[in-house]
């Protein structure tokens, strides 16, 4: 066999063994084409998968419905852990009924996947005027963009922080500028006729402690009732007969606030409806206070929503402001920030996940 005949022979086979491989790979790579054309996408995988036993109602659960006459068919429960293959305890799952706060994981889900976790809520301070040695000669402008939790300690805070930047008098009025919400007009005693409930408030871009009062109960007993004779007039006082009275003061103070102190000192054991007294207006529009309220509650805050969301903030910062010995020689305007204005401090509040815990925890 020549060199030119071994060459060729060569040639031959090695071309051959290189379409096979082509041929091959082609085949593999369209079977695997097809092969991930077909299969589906598979779901996550938690890392465990727990074996759950369906479970009837705890007897506890059952007692407390039975002590309130709460009958089963008029409740759903569904308990599952996620990493579980089956819930935990179903009862009535499919019912259509009203949400009330479990309504707040849908929102609060909402808010992390359209701002993140880590989205915090800005609340700026402006001055409109010149700050020369602690004195504002003009006005402080307060703009929020939607705090959900400014509460006491926070705003606090802010005030304390004005005071540490150097502002001690305020010359002018404190300017609210809540125009970042646009809002259409608000009822609220639509929702079931209980208007001064914290839970009926309006939303507002800069709201103080959820819009709530809260209204400071003082029972003042009758002085036969705090004599000697203490122990004798309490075996003789039937359970509900009026003992005194009870001094109700709201935090913040309101100025010219008036209202018809209607609360009666009452004797017998402190009770949860003592906590519900009722707020309405008569036909002159003002503001009636009525219920019964027992001695042994002792001094007891209790939550409403009375003024409007530009006064409440602005009573806030008018008490923060004075205890801390800060001047202010204006009132109240409601206006927005202009051209010209300066901008002296900007309060972050905690993020969206921090206070998801709080909001999902608690219902007001």
């Amino acid at each position: 066999m020549t060199v030119i005949a071994i060459i060729k022979r060569f040639l031959t086979i090695a071309v051959a063994s290189i379409v096979c491989v082509i041929c091959l790979t082609s085949s593999v790579y369209a079977k695997d084409t097809k092969k991930k054309e077909v299969e589906k996408p598979s779901l996550a995988q938690t890392h465990y998968i727990s074996k759950q036993t369906q479970q009837s109602f705890p007897e506890p659960v059952t007692k407390l419905l039975a002590k309130y006459k709460i009958p089963k068919e008029n409740i759903s429960v569904y308990i599952r852990d996620l990493n579980a293959d089956s819930p935990m305890l179903i009862h009535n799952e499919d019912k259509l009924r009203t949400p009330a706060s479990t309504m707040k994981l849908l929102t609060t889900y909402a808010a992390l996947k359209e701002l993140g976790p880590n989205y915090s809520w800005r609340t700026e301070v402006w001055l409109r005027g010149k700050l020369i040695n602690g004195s504002l000669n003009g006005d402080l402008i307060l703009k929020g963009y939607g705090d959900p939790f400014l509460v006491y300690e926070n705003f606090w805070k802010l005030v304390k922080t004005l005071q540490d930047k150097g502002l001690r008098e305020i010359k002018g009025d404190i300017i609210i500028d809540n125009s970042y919400f646009r809002l259409p007009a608000h009822n609220p005693a639509a929702f079931d006729g209980k208007a001064y409930r914290i839970y009926n408030a309006p939303s507002s871009a800069l709201m103080f402690n959820f819009q709530a009062t809260r209204f400071l109960f003082t029972p003042i007993e009758n002085d036969s009732t705090n004599s000697t004779n203490k122990k004798k007039v309490a075996l003789k006082t039937k359970k509900n007969k009026l003992l005194g009275t009870v001094k109700v003061v709201p935090h913040p103070k309101i100025n010219n606030f008036t209202f018809d102190n209607q609360i009666k000192l009452t004797n017998g054991r402190c009770r949860k409806s003592h906590f519900r007294p009722k707020f309405k207006k008569n036909k002159d529009g003002k503001l009636i206070i009525k219920g019964n309220y027992a001695a042994k509650c002792g001094q007891k805050f209790i939550l409403r929503a009375v003024s409007k969301p530009e006064q409440h903030v602005f009573n806030a910062f008018r008490d923060f402001w004075q205890d801390l010995n800060g001047t202010l020689k204006g009132r109240l305007k409601v206006g927005r920030v202009t051209t010209g204005d300066e901008i002296f401090h900007v309060y972050s509040s905690p993020t969206l996940g921090e206070q998801i815990r709080l909001i999902n925890k608690w219902s007001n």
